[in-house]
């Protein structure tokens, strides 16, 4: 169930649909929670995983710190296999925060070169490309294009007989910058160009939404509306629902106010309709 989820989650991402993305991992979150405490802890690094990918969504990136909190990285700075996803979203979080911060970078390739020294043996070629993407990423904040690109172009050699898509298209707009410089004459020139081909026909959340012939959203809910919301498709009062939250009924109703708001109802049961034809709850 949990692989299932994550990867319908990453498939509606890929698709353009990232609140979609974003309320099955919230479904998948509540299931676990109490069920299995590593599960619940691999749930919220993919939500990371997802937030990073939203950069524009404070909020979010605000549950992709409280993860890497919560998550640090070994204090006597081993690294092992088993936790390879772990460390490739601190180094997703890493390389956020160094656009504005140079000095996390440095950190960030550091941390991103050891991940690649403990894949390498293992043959797990796909990690081991997208690590390598996101140290081309890091190359490019340090200054480094030129060695940025010689590495994306390394990469796009051992990735075109695969056909890997995903390593490249996940890691956002600053590696179509990267692509847009492949030269002509190299072999995997016409792949990179399908690649940025591809990027650039990403369809936009409301047209998913408009293709499955649901309604769209203008603006997400939050992650505490979400978690109201699900409550609203309950029997619980609000002031029940308060002291499942732990906050105030007044809040309660404040979200559920703003939540309405955002799904254009003006009732708890067309709320409730509304979010399952989105798919939220």
């Amino acid at each position: 169930l949990f692989e299932s989820y994550t990867h319908l989650a990453r498939a509606l991402r890929a698709c353009g649909d990232p609140v979609s993305a974003m309320a099955l991992l919230h479904r998948l979150e509540y299931t676990v929670r109490d069920r299995s405490p590593w599960l619940h802890s691999m749930t919220l690094m993919e939500d990371a995983r997802l937030c990073l990918a939203s950069p524009q969504d404070a909020a979010c990136i605000e549950r992709a710190r409280a993860w890497a909190r919560s998550n640090p990285l070994p204090a006597d700075g081993r690294l092992v296999f088993r936790d390879h996803a772990q460390y490739l979203t601190h180094a997703r979080l890493v390389l956020y925060e160094a656009h504005t911060d140079r000095s996390r970078a440095q950190a960030g390739l550091d941390l991103t070169r050891k991940v690649l020294q403990i894949l390498e043996p293992t043959g797990a070629r796909g990690l081991f490309l997208e690590a390598s993407v996101i140290l081309a990423l890091f190359e490019v904040v340090m200054g480094e294009a030129d060695r940025a690109l010689d590495r994306v172009i390394d990469c796009l050699h051992e990735a075109e007989p695969q056909g890997y898509v995903r390593v490249f298209l996940d890691q956002g707009i600053a590696v179509d910058t990267l692509l847009t410089r492949v030269p002509a004459s190299d072999p995997s020139y016409a792949y990179a160009q399908a690649l940025l081909h591809s990027s650039a026909a990403s369809p936009p959340a409301s047209a998913v939404a408009s293709s499955r012939g649901l309604p769209v959203m203008e603006e997400p809910l939050s992650e505490r509306e979400l978690d109201v919301l699900r409550l609203l498709a309950t029997s619980l009062s609000s002031s029940e629902i308060a002291d499942q939250l732990f906050v105030a009924t007044s809040t309660v109703r404040s979200h559920t106010k703003t939540i309405y708001g955002k799904l254009g109802v003006h009732s708890r049961l067309e709320a409730v309709d509304q979010a399952r034809s989105l798919r939220l709850i």
